[in-house]
């Protein structure tokens, strides 16, 4: 029969596993989120690089036609830099739900192996009792009669 510390490796084990798959989707939002942040900002940057050429050529003598043409293209383009910054907002939230899975994954699995060492120390203990036990026994005479 199995020990209780040995069939507590199985469950140990999964917890690792499920800790890890945890750790890489975590890793994973991680990245998305970083990916989204550069692309909120790299809009941010050429918005206000359109909007500065755009002011050189308007004092220049722009037109009406190029007006319209600036007035539609920055719509446009504020258009995607909300589109991107609702999905950075939403990255957030599924990184704090990431991290937080991968948290309490973390937690049972260290959980699980402080009660696997647990009971193999108690397991040690019982040992060395029994085979204390034992010597204690061969050391005893036995009464004569």
């Amino acid at each position: 029969m199995k020990k209780t510390s040995e069939r507590l490796q199985t469950v140990l084990m999964l917890a690792k596993l499920r800790e890890q798959q945890a750790a890489e989707q975590l890793a994973s939002a991680l990245r998305a989120a970083q990916q989204q942040q550069q692309q909120v900002e790299q809009l941010q940057s050429f918005q206000l690089e359109y909007n500065s050429q755009f002011s050189i050529a308007a004092s220049a003598g722009a037109s009406a036609q190029q007006l319209k043409n600036h007035q539609i293209f920055y719509g446009k383009l504020d258009q995607a830099l909300s589109s991107q910054q609702m999905q950075l907002a939403s990255g957030a939230v599924q990184l704090e739900q990431a991290r937080e899975r991968w948290q309490n994954h973390y937690s049972k699995q260290k959980n699980m192996a402080q009660l696997v060492e647990k009971k193999q120390q108690l397991e040690q203990q019982a040992q060395e009792k029994r085979l204390q036990r034992e010597q204690d026994d061969r050391k005893t005479p036995k009464p004569v009669g």
